[in-house]
């Protein structure tokens, strides 16, 4: 009986070593598909060692072995894409390491997962220590992926000087994204030669423009015209190129962005740089709208817009659907009309949240404040002012203060009361009827009766 025990413990045992072994050697396996850029090959052994490192866990979850079935686990994860997954998993195995000699190793796939994970200030914490490993294969892996895991944080200067020596085909493409952000045009092109004298398309070349744009129209130039010189560059590619570089001078010079976005819509050949630009446009007229009048301007600029806009069609539509909504809605309740105050606030809502136009919120706002003055919502639009409005918020604030009897204000003091519950459900049901389109909104079901707090 004792025999047969531990016959069976020690092939319990076999198996368990067996499968982190073949693990281990699967792992080697597809890393060198990897260096020979087989990478469909690669991706088949990755998810044999996912397997196999997982039946070793599975029995045997325990110290530094289970640790290592658990790293090649997580790392086989990684591989294939699963960062989300991956990174529990190795965060575990690194505890479970104990000092083991691919400890460090773990380091370095937590670290890459962080960083494409949009995690990069985490990353460069464990990174960290491995800059001084004794291990030169460590350390500069370690200043490599510190170097991109800066880009990623938006630290260019020092991605720069942590990438100096990658000479990598990424490692130079960093290293251009970062130059691009400091307007380093010279070191962009230097960078960036050997993708265009080989007519490299396909690289993200938006990925660069755009933060070039945002120096001023003759940096981003420079990149452009040797990308729009490229033989064999169809004219939907030279429209996107043309549009990340219109995106990158919004900021910068707005007028010259819209110059070059209005020739894109112009453009005989129709791609996804002129529906980009449909859209774009029209999202910037939206957010310039300051009241009812340039509304309705911006409406009639958008409908030219929509007209042979492709996709961008299927944006516009609803932006213009939802601004003649609250033309006719503020036109149909003018000064001192049932239910004014409630419309115009509803549609601020919708100018806010819908079409992104703060402006034109902050203005309906504003009316209730003229044309309903002894409205009880008064001072809710007031307060929500205060956040579209920063800039005005201590004027706004002293008038705020005008109505001390307000139910809103004393909730904000600490002193609710019933008129406050009254109000708000009088709202909320208000916003719910127009939610359902109900037209036949009256004053009854809306509006708080006086009675409502007494």
């Amino acid at each position: 009986m004792r025999r047969a025990l531990l016959l069976g413990a020690c092939l319990m045992g076999c198996s368990w070593s067996n499968s982190l072994y073949r693990a281990r050697q699967l792992a080697s396996s597809a890393e060198r598909a990897e260096r020979q850029d087989r990478t469909e090959e690669a991706a088949t052994i990755w998810g044999q060692v996912a397997v196999k490192a997982e039946s070793a866990y599975a029995r045997n979850a325990a110290g530094r072995r289970g640790g290592e079935a658990l790293w090649l686990r997580g790392r086989a994860s990684a591989r294939l894409g699963d960062c989300s997954g991956a990174i529990p998993l190795l965060e575990q195995a690194g505890l479970q390491a104990d000092g083991a000699g691919w400890q460090e190793t773990v380091t370095l796939d937590l670290a890459r997962c962080r960083t494409r994970s949009d995690d990069p200030s985490s990353a460069l914490a464990a990174l960290q220590a491995l800059l001084a490993s004794r291990d030169e294969t460590i350390q500069r892996e370690a200043r490599t992926l510190s170097g991109r895991a800066l880009v990623r944080a938006g630290r260019w200067a020092e991605a720069l000087e942590a990438l100096r020596d990658d000479d990598t085909e990424d490692g130079r493409w960093q290293r251009a994204i970062a130059a691009a952000h400091l307007g380093r045009t010279a070191e962009v092109l230097a960078l960036t030669e050997s993708r265009v004298l080989r007519g490299d398309s396909v690289a993200n070349w938006p990925e660069l423009l755009t933060p070039l744009g945002t120096h001023g129209a003759a940096a981003v130039d420079s990149l452009l015209t040797v990308l729009t010189a490229m033989p064999l560059v169809g004219a939907p590619t030279r429209q996107r190129w043309q549009y990340a570089a219109a995106d990158g001078l919004a900021e910068r010079d707005p007028v010259e962005s819209d110059r070059r976005l209005q020739a894109l819509v112009a453009a005989k050949d129709e791609g996804p740089g002129a529906n980009s630009a449909r859209i774009a446009l029209a999202t910037r007229r939206m957010s310039a709208v300051r009241d009812s009048s340039t509304l309705e301007a911006a409406l009639v600029r958008l409908r030219v817009l929509e007209v042979g806009g492709g996709s961008a069609a299927f944006v516009i539509r609803p932006m213009l659907r939802v601004g003649d909504g609250i033309v006719a809605d503020i036109t149909s309740h003018p000064a001192d009309s049932a239910l004014g105050d409630l419309a115009f606030f509803h549609q601020a809502q919708i100018a806010r949240d819908s079409l992104l136009a703060p402006a034109l919120a902050d203005w309906l706002l504003g009316e209730i404040e003229h044309r309903w003055p002894t409205s009880p919502y008064l001072v809710k639009s007031m307060l929500v002012r205060i956040l579209l409005q920063p800039d005005s918020a201590v004027a706004i604030r002293e008038r705020v203060r005008s109505y001390p009897d307000s139910p809103y204000l004393r909730y904000l003091d600490g002193r609710e009361g019933r008129a406050f519950a009254v109000l708000e459900d009088s709202l909320e049901r208000y916003l719910s009827l127009r939610a359902t389109l109900r037209p036949d909104i009256s004053d009854d079901k809306a509006r708080p009766r006086v009675s409502d707090f007494e």
